[in-house]
């Protein structure tokens, strides 16, 4: 009896003194039949796996396959504008070549972008001396064109502002200075016409001066022929003063011939002296308006610091 209530005793001081279990514990058995991961629920499939292809991650190494530009040259020089923003310079040179050689380019606008990004397009492939020939006519086209260094490789840059540079020193070379051409040729019209390159207006204006002095000269002989009296009356008379040809109205129409046709003919000699003064004067204040700009894009055009492109023009 003793026992047992000593062995009631024990077990009732260690079950206190053992701490309880969450009511979720699992038991050893439990514990080491679930000790292996369980396997994953696979997920639904999304719309993008249903409806679309897989889309897997872009490989950056990958480069289109070249293509070639067709069509016409507006739809060219849209291939070649989407070929020069990737780089595929090749391809540019190729799509505008035929269009800029055949002058298939209506507005200048195309033309000029079409020159530019071939023209860069050629230097970048290693065609600098074709590059170069472009870059003359370009700058012919678009004399205020710039190449932003911060878009265009230097080294294209620096080719372009040398041609450039050159191009405008030769045009400034060979303009005529602004006090060309003789003031004193328009008194002798058509001289001034002729100096100011207007050959069709002193064709016209020589034309009428010498008809106006031919008629002015031609009439003024009649009147003053031996026949006629120079008195004014135009008639011929016997010793008894019986009129034997009457001039009179022949005489007339000679006068009105004679005071028109001079008088035109002076207004024609004002007309060519005040238009031959007025066109050389326009003429110029043009030429010293061109030197001016060229001179100012000259002094804008940096010249080449390092290295230079020798090429004639």
């Amino acid at each position: 009896m003793t026992n047992t209530i000593l062995a009631f005793t024990l077990s009732c001081i260690i079950a206190l003194t053992q701490p309880a279990a969450p009511p979720n514990a699992q038991s050893p058995q439990e514990t080491a039949g679930s000790s292996s991961p369980a396997p994953a629920k696979a997920k639904p499939p999304g719309p993008s796996a249903a409806g679309s292809p897989r889309q897997t991650p872009q490989d950056t190494t990958h480069t289109e396959p070249a293509r070639r530009c067709n069509g016409s040259s507006s739809a060219r020089l849209q291939c070649a504008q989407e070929s020069f923003q990737y780089g595929r310079y090749q391809e540019v040179v190729q799509a505008l070549r035929d269009p800029i050689e055949q002058g298939r380019f209506a507005g200048q606008a195309d033309l000029k972008e079409a020159m530019r990004i071939y023209g860069i397009s050629l230097f970048l492939v290693g065609r600098k001396q074709a590059a170069l020939l472009v870059f003359t006519r370009l700058s012919e086209l678009a004399p205020t064109l710039r190449m932003d260094p911060r878009l265009v490789p230097p080294e294209v840059v620096q080719a372009y502002r040398s041609v450039r540079r050159k191009r405008l020193a030769r045009r400034l070379h060979h303009l005529p200075k602004a006090n060309t051409g003789s003031m004193v040729l328009n008194f002798l019209p058509p001289a001034g016409q002729f100096q100011n390159h207007q050959y069709v207006k002193a064709s016209l204006i020589l034309t009428a001066e010498v008809c106006l002095a031919a008629a002015n000269a031609t009439s003024w002989s009649i009147l003053r022929s031996p026949k006629y009296r120079h008195d004014g009356s135009y008639v011929v008379q016997d010793a008894e003063g019986n009129i034997i040809e009457d001039h009179r109205t022949l005489a007339k129409s000679m006068l009105v011939v004679n005071y028109v046709s001079f008088a035109l003919l002076i207004g024609t000699i004002i007309y060519g002296i005040v238009d031959g003064w007025v066109v050389l004067s326009h003429r110029r204040k043009a030429m010293k308006k061109r030197r001016q700009f060229l001179q100012q894009q000259l002094r804008a055009s940096p010249s080449s610091s390092s290295g230079t492109f020798a090429m004639d023009f």
